[in-house]
């Protein structure tokens, strides 16, 4: 039973002798100091709801707003270009077509080939070279023209006015597998060019060669000829006898 402190003291005092009292006011106050000591004490309030005592001082709280800024950083945005539909084409045509060409083609008609504007595969490699011979191993194999080819009257006289008596010509030829003439090409001139185009014209036009056989193939090969053109001047008339006069040329 719980015993506030001031009823039981006033209940005492008035009705109870000073002796008795007194006694009465010993037990009652131990009981009381008994009874709240073994009640636990409530929680103490938060300091925002504690009454504050007199004198002393009040903490002032200020609530100040706070702006809070994003910061971002600017990134730059590059302008793309979406391409115009009608510039696309169509996915399943072939590029750099015929622009008056029939959608879906025409029954019949033939395939352009995509290649054909240049772009293709890597191209074969060229053929290698024909082989170089000895001109007497192709000299054998001769069919046909004559091999001593003269300068014609005029480049003669002018052969003999040069004071020359040899003149010498190199010709690079070359004959296919066949054995026709293929290539005819100047290495070294005689010095007279009508006598270096007679005999290059005349090679062309007339000499014709069996093939030339390589592991029992035939085969296109080159070799070098050279023309050696001897004139032997005229010897001039022999004097005359002594004591005889030689014949004048003026006429009486």
């Amino acid at each position: 039973m719980k015993l506030d402190k001031t009823s039981t003291i006033s209940a005492i005092s008035g009705g109870c002798t000073a002796a008795l009292c007194g006694v009465l006011a010993l037990a009652a106050t131990a009981c009381w100091t008994e009874s709240r000591s073994s009640t636990t004490p409530p929680p103490a309030a938060p300091a925002s709801e504690q009454s504050t005592r007199p004198g002393e001082p009040v903490a002032q709280v200020t609530t100040r707003k706070v702006q809070v800024r994003d910061i971002v950083q600017p990134v730059k945005i590059e302008k793309q270009e979406v391409p115009y539909p009608g510039d696309m084409g169509d996915p399943n045509g072939f590029e750099a077509g015929d622009e008056n060409g029939v959608e879906g083609g025409v029954e019949g008609g033939t395939v352009p080939d995509p290649w054909a504007n240049g772009i293709s595969a890597a191209p074969p490699p060229p053929p290698p070279p024909p082989m170089n011979i000895a001109p007497a191993a192709l000299d054998v194999l001769r069919i046909a023209g004559d091999k001593n080819i003269l300068p014609d009257d005029l480049t003669k006289t002018h052969i003999s006015r040069s004071g020359k008596d040899t003149v010498v010509g190199s010709y690079k030829l070359c004959i296919t597998a066949a054995g026709d003439i293929k290539l005819v090409t100047q290495l070294k001139s005689t010095g007279f060019p009508a006598y270096d185009s007679k005999i290059q014209n005349t090679i062309r036009a007339e000499w014709r060669y069996r093939p030339y056989m390589v592991n029992g193939k035939p085969e296109p090969v080159c070799t070098a000829v050279t023309f050696i053109y001897r004139q032997i001047r005229p010897s001039p008339p022999p004097p005359p006898p002594a004591g005889q006069q030689p014949p004048s040329s003026n006429v009486p």
